[in-house]
C-alpha cells in the first residue's frame, strides 16, 4: 500500500529546507529580506529545522509521518497567527522581536498549515495488514 503521508513529509521536509537554504544563500526575489515573502535568518532557520524534523519523520513510519505533519501544521497555524497580530502600518513586523514576517508570509504560513492537515489526515496506516 502507498505510504502517502511518509511521502508527504518527506517532499514538505525537503521543500522546507530548500527554502530555507535558497533564502541563505541565494539572493532572490521571493524569499529573503528583499523577497516578496519577508524573512530573517532566524525565520530561515526555523525553515530548516521543520524541514529536517518532517524529513525525520518520514524515515520513522506513516504514523509518525502523520504526527510530524500536525506538528508542521500546528507551527505553520502559529505562525501565521502571530504574525498577523505584529504586522505594522507597513504590512511588516517581528513575532517575539525576532522572526521576521509580513502579510505574504502569513498567507503562505496558513495554506503550509491546510497542506500539512491534509497531508497528515493521508495516514494509510489504520489500513496496512502489518504496522509499520
Amino acid at each position: 500500500m502507498t505510504k502517502i503521508a511518509k511521502r508527504m513529509a518527506a517532499i514538505i521536509g525537503t521543500f522546507y529546507v530548500l527554502l530555507a537554504v535558497s533564502a541563505w544563500l541565494l539572493p532572490n526575489p521571493v524569499i529573503g529580506s528583499e523577497g516578496i515573502l519577508k524573512t530573517n535568518s532566524e525565520h530561515d532557520l526555523v525553515h530548516a529545522i521543520l524541514g529536517a524534523i518532517l524529513i525525520g519523520c518520514s524515515l520513522n513510519g506513516e504514523t509518525v509521518s502523520s504526527m510530524g505533519l500536525y506538528f508542521a501544521a500546528l507551527l505553520s497555524l502559529a505562525f501565521s497567527v502571530l504574525g498577523l497580530m505584529v504586522l505594522n502600518g507597513a504590512g511588516i513586523g517581528r513575532i517575539g522581536d525576532v522572526v521576521l514576517v509580513n502579510a505574504a508570509a502569513n498567507w503562505f504560513h496558513a495554506a503550509m498549515a491546510v497542506v500539512c492537515v491534509i497531508s497528515g489526515m493521508s495516514n494509510t496506516a489504520s489500513k496496512q495488514l502489518i504496522y509499520d
